[in-house]
């Protein structure tokens, strides 16, 4: 904030000046005046800051690898030491008919938990930036001149 003192304080530099000789002087004087800048500060408040959280939804993709059981029927030919030597194997109560097998396979379970992730607070810093502060002021110069005695123009020295 710029303040400067009010030109009503300054006296106008075209002012006649005060030519009484101040208190314990022998002589005339003279009191010479000036402006003065006087800067200061204020603090205004100039914006308003809200932390909140709201809930987004989005979707995630994640690749999971699933495994499987297969079966395979394998046929391999029957050499004569493998074969029964009686001719049973066309007799239906003498071999297994049926064979079972249990096949298994992953699925995926989904689940969700919360976790925290972070932590968000605000913070609030100064910062100091230097500012130039640029005005008018008015002071006022003090001029010297000598006249002879001769050039006195004090109504008792006028000529009638």
């Amino acid at each position: 904030m710029v303040t400067a003192q009010h030109p009503s304080q300054v006296p106008d530099p075209g002012q006649q000046p005060n030519l009484d000789p101040a208190p314990g002087t022998s002589g005339g004087g003279m009191i010479r005046s000036e402006e003065q800048l006087q800067v200061d500060t204020a603090t205004y408040a100039t914006e308003r800051v809200r932390v909140g959280k709201h809930v987004i939804t989005e979707e995630k993709t994640i690749t999971v690898s699933v495994r499987r059981e297969v079966f395979t029927l394998e046929r391999v030919p029957v050499t004569d030491s493998d074969a029964p030597s009686d001719g049973r194997a066309l007799d239906a109560g003498s071999s297994q008919t049926e064979y079972e097998m249990v096949l298994h396979e992953e699925q995926i379970v989904v689940q969700k938990a919360v976790v925290p992730v972070e932590r968000v607070t605000l913070i609030k810093d100064v910062v100091t930036a230097q500012q130039d502060v640029t005005d008018k002021v008015r002071a006022e110069r003090i001029e010297t001149g000598t006249t002879s005695a001769n050039d006195s123009t004090h109504p008792r020295d006028q000529k009638p």
